[in-house]
C-alpha cells in the first residue's frame, strides 16, 4: 500500500556554519526591527510635539494623551510668565 502523503525527513543535526549563519541572521533581523521601532517612536514623538503647539483645550477636545496636554499647558504658562517678566521693560 502506498502512503497518501510523502514522508518528510527532518535533519536533527545541522552543520556549524548553518547554525552560525542562522544565529547571525536572527540577530540582524532583531536589530533591524529595533531600529525600525525607534524610528517609529521618534516620528510619533515629532508628531505629538507638533500638536503640542495647539492650546491645551484643543488638545483635550481631540483626545490627545495627558502628557501632551500637560506639556502644552506648561509651554503656555512659561510663555505667559516670560511675557509678564519683560512687560515692565516695554512700559506695558
Amino acid at each position: 500500500m502506498l502512503p497518501s502523503s510523502p514522508q518528510i525527513t527532518i535533519p536533527l543535526w545541522q552543520p556549524l556554519h548553518l547554525r552560525v549563519w542562522r544565529s547571525v541572521a536572527e540577530t540582524a533581523v532583531a536589530a533591524w526591527q529595533g531600529l525600525l521601532l525607534q524610528r517609529q517612536r521618534r516620528q510619533r514623538q515629532r508628531e505629538w510635539d507638533a500638536l503640542g503647539e495647539l492650546s491645551p483645550h484643543t488638545l483635550k477636545d481631540i483626545g490627545a494623551p495627558d502628557w501632551v496636554v500637560l506639556n502644552a499647558a506648561d509651554r503656555s504658562a512659561q510663555a505667559h510668565q516670560r511675557r509678564d517678566e519683560f512687560s515692565h521693560w516695554r512700559g506695558v
